[in-house]
């Protein structure tokens, strides 16, 4: 009897023991549940607030301007009252536009096709992120290439063997210039404006060895919008060789369309920038005294991904004169503009 009544004693024990065991480990469970998703939800907060920091308020990724790599001289630099009187005829407000995103092995084999490139032959390099094609002949050498960037729309196209050459009849500059002219608006179809196109002779050989000669001619072309400059990698380089022929074409520029407009910066606002020597400047290192005389709106455009940088953003531009012992230099600064 007496045991029984142990016996009973303890299964009554051990089954409340069970159910506090039990009630706690639910208890935990749900603890852990909660706490699990206020990890989680900070998490989410955190990233949320990366994310936004990584963006002005307007939703535009803030624009990065690479600066050069000597750093700025230590100067106090001085911007007259009529350069800033000047100034404030610029608008408040600029169009900023997104960079427009093509399926890129399309693109590439439409572009190749130009250039009479077999579009099946285009391949696709995974670790390059790159369509390219490559026209090798017996002994492996290159005698043409062309190469489409899929996450910046870039390409180049350039045929080798034509660069190679002892060219004789290169055409003068002025028809240089309407070939290149010609070609970009009749094959590549490009409705841009373009300023500041400039020819440049690439030759071989020396004046002192007397066999200088000229073997092709780059024509460069700077997009403008609505007269403001693009800033930047922003062009279009076209090559000229033998009897006028096309024998490169390098395209270092994204394709972009109106997005919206924003409010500027002001431009006192901008050039603290300057002074605190937080803007993209290339004043020479030996310079002793520095001063802007004149300021004006541009667009920059950098060489990384659209998927980093998806706009071409204002920009001002801070033109001035540095002097050194050797005399005077000119220069500028570039302060992103969006507000």
């Amino acid at each position: 009897m007496y045991f029984r009544i142990r016996t009973n004693l303890v299964v009554e024990t051990e089954t409340k023991l069970i159910s506090i065991i039990s009630i706690a480990r639910r208890y935990l469970l749900i603890m852990s549940k909660k706490i699990i998703s206020i990890i989680m939800v900070s998490i989410i907060a955190i990233v949320s607030i990366a994310i936004l920091n990584l963006s002005n308020s307007n939703g535009v990724t803030p624009l990065y301007i690479p600066k050069t790599g000597a750093g700025t001289p230590k100067l106090v630099y001085e911007l007259g009252d009529k350069v800033l009187k000047k100034a404030e005829s610029l608008p408040a407000e600029k169009m900023v536009y997104k960079f427009i995103v093509d399926d890129p092995e399309s693109k590439a084999k439409k572009i190749a096709k130009i250039f009479n490139i077999d579009s099946d032959k285009i391949v696709y390099s995974k670790n390059e992120k790159i369509y390219k094609y490559a026209n090798k002949d017996s002994n492996k050498k290159l005698l043409k290439w062309f190469s489409y960037e899929e996450e910046t729309g870039h390409w180049d196209y350039q045929d080798i063997k034509e660069f190679e050459k002892s060219n004789i009849n290169i055409p003068d500059n002025n028809k240089c210039l309407e070939i290149a002219k010609n070609f970009s608006k009749n094959k590549l179809n490009l409705s841009k404006s373009f300023s500041n196109i400039q020819v440049v002779e690439q030759t071989s050989g020396d004046k002192l060895t007397n066999d200088l000669k000229t073997i092709y001619k780059d024509v460069y072309f700077y997009p403008y919008i609505n007269d403001i400059p693009v800033l930047g990698v922003s062009r279009l380089i076209i090559s000229v060789g033998e009897n006028g022929k096309i024998i490169g074409v390098s395209k270092y520029f994204k394709d972009y369309k109106e997005d919206r407009k924003l409010k500027l910066k002001s431009v006192s606002k901008a050039f603290d920038i300057v002074k605190k020597k937080e803007a993209s400047m290339n004043i020479p290192q030996n310079a002793k005294k520095a001063k802007f005389n004149s300021i004006i709106l541009g667009y920059y455009e950098d060489s990384g991904k659209i998927s980093e940088q998806p706009h071409l953003q204002p920009v001002y531009v801070f033109k001035g004169v540095a002097k050194t012992d050797s005399g005077t230099e000119e220069f500028d600064a570039i302060v992103p503009a969006i507000d």
